[in-house]
């Protein structure tokens, strides 16, 4: 329709686009998000290159419960919480990096 120049129209589509740009994963490996309930529960949430992969559940007995995903899929949801999360400087705290072999053995 030639209504609008292409360096104009692309410039905003580049704006209109750039809150939903993909960051980097910003550790080496996979992490282990920690979540502790007040009778003792630990929950670990385990996230690699922005997807979730599964949880780890101890309870105050340390009994551990496993739900791991076989099937891992990016969701742009799951993104958009997990970099608002990583974000939060008190959250830090509850992040725990997993070395290669940690989190191979979680799959075992």
């Amino acid at each position: 329709m030639n209504q609008e120049k292409p360096l104009i129209y692309n410039l905003r589509l580049d704006l209109a686009f750039a809150g939903s740009k993909l960051l980097p994963w910003p550790y080496n490996g996979p992490i282990a998000i920690e979540e502790m309930g007040i009778t003792g529960k630990k929950e670990y949430f385990l996230i690699d290159n922005w997807c979730y992969t599964g949880s780890i559940v101890i309870d105050g007995f340390d009994n551990k419960k496993e739900e791991l995903n076989t099937s891992v899929v990016f969701d742009f949801d799951i993104y958009k919480i997990i970099r608002q999360f990583i974000k939060n400087p008190t959250n830090r705290k509850k992040i725990h990096t997993l070395a290669d072999t940690e989190f191979s053995t979680l799959y075992t």
